[in-house]
């Protein structure tokens, strides 16, 4: 637990969602290469989180994250608000690809909550322990660049469903909300910023279909990046003095605008605002 180990007198904590494999896991490893002492891991498996926070000692804490859970969203910030522990970066690496329509506790369609919704609410809850010059990263996709926004995202629920629109949307979304906050925020002296692996080996690939996933694991997994060569491009973005872009292993640039008409704002406000009732109930 974090109030185990750190203290409020300790350097900024970096945390990680999703850290328990793939990019988020080569971010550990990466964080902890570079003498990073405070990393805190944002983990739906308890177990497996507290596997890896034993590899380093005593510089890794775990705690409970289930971003399909508002709930556990604000139960989370609460244990990390009540530490007084400043924040140095929160790394929203945690997504999933879901391979059927699954509606979660709080009436949202999963792949939207997980991968948008929660993300952006766990980024908002947390902004008073975010020190000045610390970064708030999205991890993105380049398929939301296959996609338009739409202001018909809340219909995913009744709708019909489609693994890969739905995807690519959470991703167009979290990027479009983040360039709004870099915005928002900049005067704050907290970088937003958004980063794009590519298409990298993780086991978000598989679609649970045997010969097409064997297909890719003969074909397309040997020429594809590695999680270490994705999680590159975290750290290009937690070096930089950049706010508002999208960073790759390539470089970075302004995320670009798309028709913020249908980028639902007030939707993430509203979440927000119910989260805050939530959190003021866990304090």
């Amino acid at each position: 637990m974090i109030g185990n180990l750190f203290s409020a007198s300790d350097c900024g904590v970096y945390i990680v969602t999703g850290a328990t494999g793939g990019i988020g896991r080569a971010i550990v490893d990466g964080l902890a290469e570079r003498g990073v002492k405070n990393i805190v891991l944002g983990v739906r498996n308890l177990n497996a989180g507290e596997k890896i926070a034993r590899m380093y000692g005593g510089t890794v804490a775990v705690e409970l994250l289930d971003l399909a859970s508002f709930t556990s969203v604000c139960s989370f910030a609460s244990r990390i608000l009540a530490s007084e522990i400043p924040v140095r970066a929160l790394i929203n690496n945690a997504g999933v690809l879901a391979s059927r329509k699954d509606i979660t506790v709080d009436g949202y369609e999963t792949t939207m909550q997980v991968n948008w919704l929660s993300p952006v609410l766990l980024s908002y809850l947390l902004m008073p322990r975010i020190e000045k010059g610390g970064s708030i990263l999205f991890t993105t996709s380049f398929m939301r660049r296959v996609c338009r926004v739409t202001s018909h995202w809340h219909k995913l629920s009744t709708g019909k469903f489609n693994r890969f629109k739905v995807y690519a949307w959470s991703k167009l979304m979290l990027a479009q909300t983040a360039r709004y906050m870099s915005a928002e925020l900049r005067r704050n002296g907290i970088y937003i910023n958004c980063t794009d692996p590519g298409i990298v080996d993780t086991e978000i690939l598989r679609l649970g279909y045997r010969v097409v996933d064997g297909l890719a694991d003969c074909i397309l997994r040997p020429v594809i990046s590695t999680p270490r060569q994705g999680a590159e491009c975290t750290f290009r973005a937690l070096e930089a003095s950049d706010s508002g872009c999208v960073f790759t292993r390539r470089g970075c640039r302004p995320i670009a605008m798309r028709d913020s008409r249908h980028v639902s704002f007030s939707a993430v406000k509203s979440v927000i605002n119910k989260a805050k009732i939530l959190l003021n109930n866990e304090l």
